[in-house]
């Protein structure tokens, strides 16, 4: 294993939302403080037909002031969503799925960005019955188990984890009944019941889970079925001991500890930590994002690096574990090699 110090340099009290498409990475942090127990971040570029000039965009979940955009030292364009969890981007349709983890949860929020990624329309609230079966012994809706964390697979389809249980439930999403009429079923479940913070799903449709005890996966999610639902199964990542957030980006999974985030390269097996430095240290990795850089082979000296940690990588930094009003942040790291 590779240990990375990375250091950080604060550019004020927020990031500039906007990422020049294209731009040379300066290899210096940026620190991002907006937040009150950060609960996720999507990365949106802009569309083919945005208009000229326009930027990749930064939507982070707030548990204070919603589902907002990062814009120069201010969140624009909140929309209030009780409690915001870790949402997931449909690329292709340029959907945002965005979880409601509150004690009144509306259960999804279903919202469409514009071509420049600034702001977004067509808000609807997926909150699907749930049967005797799915809703752990009573009827009611997917907004009454309060779900926390949300992704969606090449097919359209949502999987979801919830706060008040430790069921994986699935969404058969389409345009037509993406309301009240969508079926949310049980098609899969945590290692030992109990709650799940953060989901990721792989490329070859493997869903991994943050568990209390670490990270667990549920192989070929996909063919798992109400009626022969699917348990989690342990994972190996060193050093994940109490996983708060995940994230993937292929190939590589990227797991929130409490002071620490641990990336894996799924195809090599190569694992490193990326820590914070003195003053800007990761405390309670409670939200994670990352993009796709380029893959690096050698370093400067002609040293193979594995993994190729290229991409940024954004984390959510929860200091007060919740207890305390925008005292959050978010980091941005551009790694360096590891030899």
């Amino acid at each position: 294993m590779h240990r990375i110090l990375l250091n950080s340099s604060a550019l004020g009290l927020a990031l500039a939302a906007t990422i020049a498409a294209g731009a040379a990475r300066a290899g210096t942090d940026t620190v991002v403080n907006l937040a009150t127990a950060p609960g996720g971040m999507v990365i949106v570029p802009p569309a083919s037909n945005a208009p000229a000039g326009s930027t990749t965009q930064l939507w982070v979940s707030d548990h204070l002031q919603g589902f907002c955009r990062v814009a120069s030292t201010t969140l624009t364009g909140c929309l209030t969503i009780g409690a915001p969890g870790q949402p997931a981007y449909k690329a292709d349709t340029r959907q945002v799925f965005v979880p409601d983890l509150s004690s009144k949860s509306i259960g999804i929020r279903r919202l469409t960005f514009s071509a420049s990624g600034t702001t977004t329309s067509g808000g609807r609230s997926i909150n699907p019955t749930l049967t005797v079966a799915d809703g752990g012994g009573k009827t009611g809706r997917l907004g009454d188990v309060r779900p926390d964390a949300v992704v969606v697979d090449r097919n359209g389809n949502l999987y979801v984890s919830a706060n008040r249980n430790g069921n994986i439930y699935r969404i058969t999403y389409t345009a037509s009944n993406d309301t009240y009429a969508a079926r949310a079923r049980v098609i899969g479940q945590s290692s030992d019941g109990g709650r799940v913070l953060g989901l990721a799903l792989d490329a070859a449709g493997n869903l991994y889970l943050a568990e209390a005890a670490g990270v667990t996966v549920i192989t070929g999610v996909g063919s798992c079925t109400p009626a022969n639902p699917c348990v989690a199964d342990p994972f190996e990542m060193p050093d994940v001991f109490a996983p708060q957030a995940l994230a993937y980006v292929a190939p590589h999974l990227y797991a929130g500890e409490t002071t620490y985030v641990v990336v894996k390269d799924l195809e090599t097996g190569e694992v490193a930590t990326l820590t914070g430095d003195a003053s800007h240290p990761i405390i309670n990795a409670s939200g994670l994002a990352a993009t796709k850089g380029t893959p690096a082979t050698v370093d400067g000296n002609g040293v193979p690096i594995s993994p190729s940690l290229t991409g940024n990588i954004y984390v959510g930094v929860d200091r007060t574990g919740g207890s305390g009003n925008l005292q959050g942040f978010w980091y941005r790291f551009d790694p360096i090699s590891v030899p």
